[in-house]
């Protein structure tokens, strides 16, 4: 799964988001694709908790809102609320990512490294659940472009994934190594 979302269908602002959590989630319509509403409100209220109490997970969260808000217990599995969490929640990664300069993976970005002659850097998830930057070759293999990890033969495919062209690098300044030479420090050996 991607962590870039597509184009919210439905922002919500904080007084729609309330109005819209004393409905039930079958009375949204059917041709509303469900996971494109976004709550503005709702993200900004799960940073807020991330920086004061740690990362927040759904249910906690939940739990926190009824409990803050007083709009008594709703948060059973399929409530509007946990819905519009869950999309929050996945609205907030996107926007991080976008905020840290990362773009989906597309062949435009792969022709626009290789024309600059740089590489690409390539948010890819760890085993054990973590995410490290790798930096990927753009190489040209029979007239298509392709992404190699360093020292691999086997490209790999970025189409959606988080990939950034590093900004340049400026050349390390040249040193002077030289120093010019005082008259009073040479000393000439006579010859016999």
């Amino acid at each position: 799964m991607s962590d870039f979302q597509p184009t919210p269908v439905l922002i919500l602002d904080q007084e729609q988001t309330l109005v819209l959590l004393g409905q039930p989630e079958s009375s949204l319509p059917d041709n509303l694709n469900k996971f494109r509403i976004k709550s503005t409100w709702l993200c900004a209220l799960l940073n807020e908790r991330e920086r004061v109490a740690g990362f927040q997970y759904n249910a906690q969260f939940e739990q926190w809102f009824e409990q803050q808000f007083q709009i008594g217990s709703i948060t059973e599995k399929n409530s509007m609320l946990s819905l519009l969490v869950y999309n929050a929640q996945c609205y907030r990664r996107h926007d991080a990512l976008i905020e840290a300069g990362w773009t989906p993976g597309e062949p435009a970005i792969l022709e626009k490294a290789f024309k600059r002659g740089r590489k690409l850097e390539y948010l890819a998830e760890t085993i054990i659940g973590g995410s490290a930057v790798t930096t990927l070759t753009v190489r040209e293999v029979h007239r298509q472009l392709y992404a190699f990890r360093p020292r691999k033969r086997n490209p790999i495919s970025i189409i959606g994934q988080p990939v950034r062209i590093p900004a340049a690098v400026p050349a390390p300044a040249t040193k002077n190594l030289t120093r010019p030479i005082d008259e009073n420090q040479i000393t000439l050996l006579a010859g016999e």
